[in-house]
């Protein structure tokens, strides 16, 4: 065969729909979930009585005002439109039209996206680019359950000799593909990790759920974990990709799960984690239908696709624009990359796969303290930040933009003072909100900066003083001292 027929052979190739179904199934239960964190995230960010300054973001980035959401929404319309795709996840997962599904929670999670930008982490950008590729993808000819309420038992053997073209999963798998990658190599030229440093304070911010356990006397271990890590990003593409049956790819697969898993169980990032575990069925999709049909006879055989469909057109055109618009960090590329890039962002696609690298430039370690002071009374309360403060990723982002922590988003210039302004101001909004009484309140952040010099956080500490009056539920007199 001519390399020519090779190359037209990798895009008209057929595969067993089981697999991609079964991995839409699993995808179904965690929108079910995400979508649900985001109803719960309403009231502190949704809200335009919440933490953030939508104006604000509004004003100054023109691509955030193409969405679905009015001129003055209501709490009321996000509990409507987060709820509804909380509801209708369940139709991804029982197979009912499940692209139409897709594109409607696409919807919805770019739509919370682009109006909670400021805060949006890589459990969004995951999510949201899966769901996109759903809307590509061929699922829903298995495991529906108008199917299985027609057949009953017997759709098993008819869902495991369904076929589907195999190209959008081809290029789902190398978008995969290169997060690993691409993220592992961004990490190699940051300081932190080719020192053996970068988990240390990965493990001390405040995303962290072992802070509390990390200790200097870890270092040498986590030296060892911080270089695993890193190499086992820049293998996995090759060993997922081996060949049906390879030793190596197995390997790949038990180095796939145990990286997900540690990530999982030591910082709060749970739904990219989950989806990027689950695409292991797509890698292994051969190997799994092998299994099958060791109990289901085979009545057809996979074949070449005759004509390409337009959700395969779409599924080469979308994977073009992604890769082109991540390597938009890389000098020389930038000017070409940022064309990909708008044109996705408008969309409500917003990739960025510099995965901690960054760790090196931002860390903090950050000890919170705050009192509140009766009106006509000397005594202190003490109080505790997380009774009035959301202790979640979303806020810890919220609030590391007051010290120029950022990611996705950059904030420069007269933009930068006039959001460093308004984030104490809502900060205190919140406080008076919840103390409910008058009096004065006191609040204390001292910042630490992690490093192999002040691992143990005795160097240079900045601390913030911030101290405002609570009258009638409202902040007054907001200063720092």
């Amino acid at each position: 065969m001519s390399k020519y027929n090779k190359i037209k052979s990798w895009f008209y190739t057929e595969t067993w729909a089981l697999p991609l179904d079964i991995f839409r199934i699993i995808f179904g239960f965690l929108c079910i979930f995400y979508f649900y964190s985001l109803y719960n995230d309403i009231s502190d960010f949704s809200s335009q009585n919440g933490l953030i300054n939508h104006q604000y973001f509004l004003k100054h980035w023109w691509y955030l005002k193409i969405n679905l959401i009015p001129s003055d929404p209501s709490d009321l319309y996000f509990k409507f439109l987060l709820g509804s795709a909380t509801v209708l996840s369940s139709l991804l997962l029982l197979g009912i039209y499940p692209r139409i599904t897709s594109i409607f929670l696409f919807l919805a999670a770019s739509t919370v996206q682009k109006w909670n930008f400021s805060v949006i982490y890589v459990d969004d950008v995951a999510m949201h680019l899966v769901l996109f590729w759903f809307i590509l993808l061929p699922s829903g000819s298995t495991l529906n359950i108008s199917e299985y309420l027609k057949n009953g038992a017997g759709s098993w053997k008819l869902w495991a000799n369904k076929k589907i073209p195999d190209i959008g999963i081809k290029l789902f798998l190398l978008n995969i593909c290169w997060i690993y990658f691409y993220a592992g190599m961004e990490k190699v030229f940051s300081e932190m990790w080719y020192t053996g440093f970068a988990l240390y304070p990965i493990l001390l911010i405040p995303i962290s759920r072992v802070s509390e356990f990390i200790k200097p006397e870890h270092l040498e271990i986590i030296r060892i974990a911080t270089y695993s890590s890193l190499f086992v990003e820049i293998i996995l593409p090759f060993l997922l990709l081996m060949r049906k049956g390879s030793k190596l790819k197995y390997l790949g697969l038990f180095l796939m799960v145990s990286f997900h898993l540690f990530i999982i169980a030591t910082l709060r990032i749970p739904f990219a984690n989950i989806a990027m575990m689950g695409s292991a069925l797509l890698f292994f999709r051969e190997e799994l239908m092998d299994y099958f049909h060791k109990n289901v006879a085979i009545v057809n055989k996979l074949e070449k696709v005759r004509k390409m469909n337009y959700a395969a057109i779409f599924a080469i055109i979308f994977f073009i624009l992604v890769i082109s618009s991540t390597t938009r960090h890389i000098p020389h590329v930038r000017v070409i990359a940022d064309i990909p890039t708008k044109v996705l962002w408008v969309a409500g696609v917003m990739q960025n796969y510099q995965l901690f690298d960054w760790i090196s430039r931002f860390n903090f370690k950050i000890d919170k303290e705050a009192y509140f002071i009766p009106s006509g009374s000397n005594s202190k309360i003490e109080l505790n930040p997380k009774d009035f403060l959301p202790d979640s990723v979303r806020y810890n982002l919220f609030q590391l933009r007051f010290y120029d922590v950022k990611w996705l988003l950059t904030v420069r210039g007269e933009k930068r003072r006039e959001l460093k302004t308004d984030i104490p101001k809502r900060i205190a909004a919140n406080y008076c909100r919840k103390i409910g009484k008058d009096g004065e309140v006191f609040l204390s952040t001292t910042i630490h900066r992690i490093t192999e010099f002040n691992f143990d956080f005795n160097r240079n500490p900045k601390k913030t003083r911030y101290k405002f009056y609570c009258l009638d539920g409202k902040p007054k007199k907001g200063m720092f001292y």
